[in-house]
């Protein structure tokens, strides 16, 4: 097994919305850093996981990506649109 990237998952765990779990989940689709975010359209993020783990994946990740871009690309986030939940359809 390799060797987690601990700076990378810290700052993955910086967005409010991600937890290790999920940070471990981006990393196996490439993203690093949050800057990583910046520009990503979290549905095809979502479709990027799905094909890597082979199965369904729980749409709470696509709220949780949302909500990552979002925190990625705005300078100074709303507090409330941080969080997941904020991002359901």
């Amino acid at each position: 097994m390799t060797r987690p990237d601990y700076n990378a998952l810290a700052d993955l765990l910086r967005v409010p919305s991600i937890d290790m779990a999920i940070a471990r989940e981006l990393l196996k689709i490439d993203i690093t850093r949050v800057q990583d975010l910046i520009g990503r359209d979290p549905e095809a993020l979502y479709d990027e996981l799905v094909l890597r783990r082979g199965k369904p994946v729980d749409p709470f990740y696509l709220y949780v990506l949302r909500s990552a871009v979002y925190f990625a690309e705005t300078p100074n986030p709303d507090p409330e649109r941080v969080h997941w939940h904020a991002w359901q359809d």
